[in-house]
């Protein structure tokens, strides 16, 4: 068996014994007899830039009015797990996969995705490569522990409850016979405090009315679009407003 990576040059030798009169030499792949033009003139067949579509069963057969003899040799064309031409592929697929869910492509040189705690999302990890490469996904550079969900075949890492826990760097690797693709992608999580939770809606104190010099730092301030340590205000305002 001959087994080539592509773009190179494949050569078959084929050399009968001798026979009188002198055998004819037929090239055969799959079976089905191939065009002349690629015989050299010693018999030998000669593929250049070999490709996974040149893959298969190749036969010679030497015949003479008194008989034949063939000899064949299987040819598999490995190609490297190497990044795809397009990435519109496995963008369609995790829309597909989860519709309006996060999503992130990992890349060799890496990638960055914000996100918030308790939500979910999905990582793509676009390969190309013949054989199909067997992927595997890791943490932190040890194998991925955390609970997940793998989908696509391998090609996609599902997250449900994206936490703290996620932090760092979550790496897939292809692999196959030709080689090897290490692709990453970071998660940062932002949580929600209390501070921004409750001032994402109207808040009115009370002691604000009463209390005239907590606007002069907390209002004004705001009024005047200065910065304003927004803690500092809320506490003032509880402590007084408890006060009442």
């Amino acid at each position: 068996m001959d087994i080539l990576r592509v773009s190179l040059l494949s050569l078959f030798h084929c050399v009968p014994t001798s026979g009188v009169p002198e055998a004819e030499l037929t090239w055969f792949r799959n079976k089905i007899k191939m065009p002349p033009d690629l015989h050299i003139h010693d018999g030998s067949l000669l593929i250049p830039n070999v490709s996974i579509s040149d893959q298969g069963l190749y036969s010679c057969r030497a015949a003479n009015i008194r008989g034949e003899v063939t000899e064949s040799t299987q040819l598999l064309v490995l190609d490297p797990p190497q990044l795809p031409h397009q990435f519109e592929d496995m963008a369609a697929t995790l829309s597909l996969v989860g519709p309006g869910i996060p999503s992130v492509i990992t890349s060799p040189s890496g990638t960055r995705k914000i996100l918030s705690q308790g939500s979910s999302v999905l990582i793509g990890c676009p390969v190309d490569g013949h054989p199909t490469p067997n992927i595997t996904w890791f943490y932190d550079g040890h194998p991925f522990h955390l609970p997940h969900q793998v989908l696509a075949s391998g090609q996609i890492l599902q997250i449900l409850n994206v936490s703290n826990d996620y932090l760092g760097e979550i790496s897939c690797r292809a692999q196959n016979e030709a080689g090897l693709l290490i692709q990453k992608t970071s998660l940062v999580i932002q949580g929600k405090t209390y501070f921004e939770s409750s001032l994402t809606q109207p808040v009115i104190f009370p002691c604000a009315f009463k209390h005239s010099e907590l606007l002069d730092r907390c209002l004004w301030c705001t009024l005047e679009s200065q910065s304003v340590d927004v803690v500092h205000c809320y506490l003032r305002m509880c402590t007084a407003g408890s006060a009442l």
